[in-house]
């Protein structure tokens, strides 16, 4: 049996409901409703330019990780209790952890003081899709590594993206 299984099965073993019910709620913090709440949030604050490069570093995001899901095609842990919905994709990379990765980046290059909050609560969402038993040990490592880097491209040129695709409003 593979590390990843072991670790799978030890936090399996240790489920308690009120965890459970916490980790189901902190989860959402990588979903897609998530951050299209906190990108539209940042257009309606004014931040426009800010909105389209985190909305332009998310979409680099999701295309690198849905085209690993699909050339990887790793299925997901059967190991243990499933304990959300889960969708019809493969588990690796993880979506949700790169998701609050890219999010925390991006979030961090405006407010460096709240980053250990901002990569905390991503770290939570990446424990959580194995704690729920959705995802590998593996897939949230190389899923919160493709958020930090599809930010990290963002922000190193983003004056040059500003420029090709035409971004004007605030900063």
């Amino acid at each position: 049996m593979s590390f990843e299984l072991v670790l799978i099965q030890i936090v399996d073993s240790f489920r308690l409901d009120l965890l459970t019910e916490v980790f189901v709620g902190l989860t959402a913090l990588g979903s897609v409703a998530f951050a299209f709440v906190l990108i539209s949030s940042l257009f309606l604050s004014g931040e426009k330019k800010f909105g389209k490069l985190t909305a332009v570093a998310y979409g680099l995001m999701a295309v690198t990780v849905y085209s690993l899901k699909f050339l990887v095609g790793r299925p997901r842990p059967e190991i243990a209790d499933n304990l959300v919905h889960t969708a019809t994709t493969h588990s690796f990379p993880s979506g949700h952890t790169a998701s609050a990765f890219v999010l925390a980046t991006m979030l961090c290059s405006k407010k460096p003081e709240m980053k250990y909050f901002f990569f905390g609560l991503a770290a939570i969402v990446g424990i959580s899709r194995v704690y729920l038993g959705v995802h590998y040990p593996s897939d949230i490592l190389v899923g919160g590594l493709i958020g930090i880097g599809a930010g990290k491209i963002m922000l190193k040129h983003q004056d040059k993206i500003v420029s090709l695709i035409r971004m004007g409003g605030n900063s």
